[in-house]
């Protein structure tokens, strides 16, 4: 069914007539570079101005603090300890996520560095889904839990059709997680991938189509309890389709969400403004 109701942001307030129309090219939904720290309290996405909430002690590192090291390069700082909700959360962006779902077509993609030891948690996100089992996990991502880079979608925890896992340990004894690396998790229907730093590590099949009910994203934690990310997120962005090997390699060099190509703005179908586009 298509989504109803209102999208409030900081960028715009719009009435939702149809689900969202996610566009072509690779239907960027929401990209959080976490540069501007003018509002310590919230962080707003680059595409629709989606607000990210800060709570509980999440914080903009200093300058230079980023995945690229440049000086006005920051990212997001989830502290090195168990915190409950320290993490930033976004509620307008439910109804995009919602259409990704209508899709079954997903990516997220995202920098990580881990600030102390590896410990048996933690959630790098989590996006909410009322119809999802375990805790409404509608996609979400142990990056790692112990020694396994875990994604889940649709629930959790079965290998035929929620999760597909890698065990790092096995890929690579050295892997240091105190470094920045880039990750990206893909679903196009039932065939879901992990990739880390522009490398393909794991393939699998999940049947379970993706929600079609998000309310809510979390970075750097799961809801309510403290499994937050002991470290940094750094520029972390959504798009409504899996993304193929050379996008997802241009990430992983360091390109922006905001200039693969081909890419379009996702819009509100029904819905005046907010809308643009780089495609020719």
């Amino acid at each position: 069914s298509d989504v109803t109701g209102s999208v409030t942001s900081a960028a715009a307030t719009l009435s939702v007539y149809e689900a969202p129309n996610l566009g072509t090219g690779a239907k960027l939904i929401a990209y959080w570079d976490f540069n501007d720290a003018n509002v310590s309290t919230q962080t707003l996405d680059s595409v629709h101005g989606f607000v990210g909430k800060l709570t509980n002690g999440a914080a903009f590192t200093a300058g230079g603090g980023g995945q690229s090291g440049q000086a006005g390069d920051r990212a997001m700082d989830f502290g090195n300890v168990a915190v409950d909700n320290r993490s930033v959360r976004v509620t307008d962006i439910a109804p995009w996520l919602s259409a990704a779902g209508l899709a079954d077509q997903i990516t997220v993609s995202f920098w990580q560095r881990w600030s102390v030891s590896i410990t048996s948690c933690c959630s790098s996100f989590w996006m909410v889904s009322p119809s999802s089992t375990e805790r409404e996990r509608g996609v979400q991502a142990h990056i790692p839990y112990g020694d396994s880079i875990i994604f889940d979608t649709a629930g959790c925890c079965d290998h035929a059709t929620q999760r597909i896992e890698a065990h790092i340990s096995v890929l690579d004894p050295n892997f240091n997680w105190q470094t920045w690396h880039h990750f990206a998790l893909t679903k196009s229907n039932a065939v879901k991938q992990i990739w880390i730093d522009g490398r393909h590590i794991v393939q699998g099949t999940n049947t379970a189509a993706l929600p079609t009910d998000f309310t809510e994203l979390v970075l750097g934690n799961q809801p309510e309890i403290g499994n937050n990310l002991r470290g940094n997120l750094d520029d972390f962005a959504v798009f409504g389709s899996a993304l193929h090997p050379a996008q997802i390699s241009a990430l992983a060099q360091g390109t922006s969400p905001l200039l693969l190509d081909p890419y379009t703005f996702t819009t509100l179908a029904g819905s005046a403004g907010n809308s643009g586009s780089t495609d020719a």
